[in-house]
């Protein structure tokens, strides 16, 4: 997403998933929330952003 991007004003972590999980974009509260840079996480899969024991077993 770009920084202009209205979505970036919202406070909340916006993002949309690929059909295999993979983050194909993101706001800019990923940063204030997560401490990631929009650019280091997409192309990465969601569930990488979860604890090991969030995952369900079978994931």
């Amino acid at each position: 997403m770009q920084e202009s991007d209205p979505i970036d004003k919202i406070a909340e972590v916006v993002c949309a998933l690929g059909d295999s999980g993979e983050i194909l974009s993101i706001n800019q509260a990923c940063h204030k929330r997560w401490g990631f840079e929009p650019t280091e996480l997409i192309g990465n899969p969601f569930i990488s952003l979860l604890a090991p024991e969030d995952v369900p077993p079978d994931f």
